[in-house]
């Protein structure tokens, strides 16, 4: 475990964080959970205790934050005697509408040449499936293309999909 200095650069509407190793420049995944309870906005400068991150995903994020060691944190609730002031319960986390989860997709799709499935729900931290249907509707809606991808000929399905923004882009020019 390394205790580094890190800079936020982006926060996930899902609650975890990307950020970047000052020294190294090496990326950092800071995981929602580590997030909670810390007020942390794209460009802060906080120390977080990093691991090295999963092998699937070091590639490009070569760590994971377990720990943020400071930030601003929420205020605790205040104490008086023996008796602890509860605060009102916080209302239940809204789900993520499809129209918010399909502008997220649309932005991850144009950041890329071209993306699977897969790499989608990775980068927002949601299952593949959910990933799919969100890219079909910016397809079907006419936003993006769409290449189905089969190993051998009788297959029933495709062994995945690459999306674009344009079809051109999954060709060399």
């Amino acid at each position: 475990m390394h205790t580094k200095s890190i800079i936020v650069t982006n926060v996930h509407f899902n609650g975890f964080c990307f950020a970047y190793d000052i020294e190294s420049a090496e990326g950092v995944f800071i995981p929602a959970g580590v997030v909670d309870g810390h007020n942390v906005k794209a460009g802060d400068s906080i120390n977080a205790v990093l691991i090295p991150n999963y092998s699937d995903k070091a590639s490009s994020t070569p760590w994971m934050a377990i720990k943020i060691e400071n930030g601003v944190k929420f205020p605790q609730p205040e104490t008086t005697g023996d008796a602890i002031e509860v605060p009102e319960p916080a209302p239940e986390p809204e789900q993520v509408s499809p129209q918010n989860l399909d502008k997220a997709v649309f932005s991850y799709i144009s950041e890329t040449k071209y993306c699977t499935t897969s790499e989608i729900a990775d980068y927002l931290n949601i299952d593949s499936k959910t990933a799919g249907n969100s890219a079909q509707r910016n397809f079907s809606a006419g936003r993006i293309a769409k290449a189905a991808v089969y190993n051998r000929v009788g297959l029933t399905k495709p062994n995945f999909i690459l999306w674009a923004v344009n079809a051109s882009d999954f060709v060399e020019t």
